[in-house]
């Protein structure tokens, strides 16, 4: 079974090889701790239901990201954050909290910038100041919702996401850890490790890889988590994950108890129910909205 997850991580990245290279433009970028503090957002009520278009000012131009809210009944309900993995924008948050969510929370949904299609997709991450722009517009509109969660009196907030979805939430604890609870899904502190070292290695430049401590210096975000309280963080890591290896990635996040489940990356990332159990159970924990079994959720 073990190998079976690890074929189904290691495969994918054979073909996704074919296609235009990670960081091929170049790694010349500001950290995206810099990024994050230089990008500015466009302001609009984002608690409204439905789909919200936003633009962002960044050191990698003007780029635009998107805000899907579905809203509970109860006002003053938990809130989660989700952020979708790489290449999709809401397969995944479909897939763990249905077409027709019955969790017992306000919903929201950021798509990242350069996920609005493919090809904008393999655009984006042609460069490296790109690739982090990505992430700082993602932190803070992330940060926007949840500033108007707290005008709005909701419950308490939970920002979780997948895969890059995850990496992403990682960096809005260490930035701002403004939210309540994260939950990081198949992701840790050590995005270096992922893109220089891993099978999805694959995907990146050649040139790029060959600058290694430029580029650790850029996605390891180890010794920046380490400097944080990490009470409020929960993460999921899969054991046979050939992506996101558990070895390098649970040793940055250092005493943080990590959950690891019997999965690779992609079996992990689709194993739907055990990953709304995972979330349900930490960002609905103490707020009486629980659900009654997990096949409900």
């Amino acid at each position: 079974m073990a190998n079976l997850h690890s074929f189904m991580d290691r495969f994918p990245m054979v073909v996704s090889s074919l296609f235009p290279k990670y960081f091929r433009e170049g790694v010349d970028s500001p950290t995206v701790w810099e990024q994050v503090a230089e990008t500015e957002l466009k302001r609009i009520n984002l608690m409204e239901p439905g789909d919200h278009s936003l633009s962002a000012r960044t050191p990698a131009g003007e780029l635009e990201a998107l805000v899907r809210v579905q809203p509970h009944a109860d006002r003053q309900a938990p809130v989660i954050i989700y952020h979708h993995g790489a290449k999709e924008f809401d397969t995944s948050f479909k897939g763990i909290f249905g077409s027709s969510p019955r969790l017992r929370a306000h919903l929201v949904l950021v798509r990242a910038p350069f996920h609005e299609g493919f090809g904008r997709f393999l655009y984006g991450i042609g460069s490296l100041r790109r690739y982090l722009a990505l992430y700082a517009v993602s932190v803070c509109v992330t940060e926007a919702v949840i500033r108007q969660c707290r005008d709005s009196l909701c419950g308490p907030v939970s920002v979780t996401g997948t895969s890059l979805g995850g990496f992403i939430s990682l960096v809005h604890h260490i930035h701002y850890n403004s939210a309540d609870r994260y939950i990081p899904l198949l992701a840790g502190p050590n995005l270096a490790h992922c893109l220089l070292d891993s099978a999805y290695a694959r995907q990146v430049d050649p040139r790029a890889k060959a600058q290694r401590e430029y580029m650790q210096s850029r996605l390891d975000f180890s010794a920046d988590y380490r400097r944080m309280d990490h009470a409020n963080v929960y993460p999921l890591l899969g054991r046979y994950d050939q992506l996101v290896v558990p070895a390098a990635n649970a040793a940055g996040y250092g005493p943080t108890p990590v959950r690891l489940i019997e999965r690779g990356h992609f079996t992990g990332s689709t194993a739907f129910p055990l990953l709304r159990g995972h979330i349900s159970t930490v960002a609905l924990a103490g707020t009486g909205m629980q659900n009654p079994t997990a096949a409900e959720a």
